[in-house]
């Protein structure tokens, strides 16, 4: 496989040729699917609560308050959100063509991607897609012509694909990569450490940073990143975002 040879095909004009009709019809089709759905549709029960606010005396009503708690952690909103997408998915699966849309667009979309190497230390590394992979997967070569070794590759760490990388970046020397790993699509990271040489993950754990980059020293002896405190027990989704600190971690010798 050729790194980074790019090729840019000119399938724009055939693109739009083949979804232009499908497009044009897609309006009618479902127009006419949506108002027999629509018809049939039962929305599942939402509790209300007394729960409000007192702004400059004046009161004002959240009755819905209890949907912000954590879904990980409170059954009754988990109960809810299932509904809801049990919901969406019956009415979605009235539509006709959707099926024919979705393998069109799987199709369209299912093709190699790599993303902007970084060198570093002699190294490059980069992340690739061969396709219809849930998450691109890092990889580094230890020269321009040297083969391809996998550094990490999150669609191995969970089920159901809800822990993600996000930030990463690799020290000057290319001996270190620092990581930030998110989960359930929350802003919050804990930042993790490898070792490039031998792929092991080191003990080096930085949990609450959130909204950061991470940034190396130059001596490769630690990391600048932004974090907010630590919130209370179960309340990481409800965490405000005030006092944001910029913080540098020393890495465990």
């Amino acid at each position: 496989m050729t790194l980074f040879a790019l090729r840019r095909p000119r399938l724009a004009p055939l693109i739009a040729a083949l979804a232009w009709p499908m497009f044009l019809s897609l309006p009618f089709i479902l127009a006419h699917a949506q108002e027999a759905a629509m018809s049939t549709i039962t929305y599942p029960d939402t509790r209300r609560t007394d729960d409000a606010d007192v702004l400059f005396g004046k009161r004002i009503a959240d009755p819905y308050r209890w949907l912000e708690n954590d879904v990980r952690h409170d059954q009754a909103v988990a109960d809810w959100v299932q509904a809801q997408n049990a919901l969406t998915t019956r009415y979605l699966d009235t539509l006709p063509g959707r099926a024919v849309f979705r393998q069109r667009l799987d199709a369209l979309y299912d093709h190699e991607r790599i993303g902007a190497p970084h060198k570093r230390g002699g190294r490059y590394f980069y992340t690739r897609n061969p396709g219809l992979q849930n998450q691109a997967v890092l990889h580094v070569r230890d020269g321009l012509n040297a083969p391809e070794r996998t550094l990490i590759d999150p669609n191995n760490w969970s089920a159901d694909g809800a822990t993600a990388l996000a930030e990463w970046a690799v020290s000057e020397d290319g001996q270190r990569l620092a990581y930030a790993v998110q989960d359930g699509g929350t802003d919050w990271r804990t930042i993790k450490v490898l070792d490039v040489d031998t792929g092991k993950i080191l003990a080096d754990e930085v949990k609450w940073a959130r909204f950061t980059q991470i940034s190396w020293k130059h001596d490769g002896s630690g990391f600048f990143y932004s974090r907010y405190p630590e919130p209370q027990d179960k309340q990481a989704f409800q965490a405000g975002v005030s006092n944001h600190a910029e913080t540098s971690h020393a890495l465990e010798r």
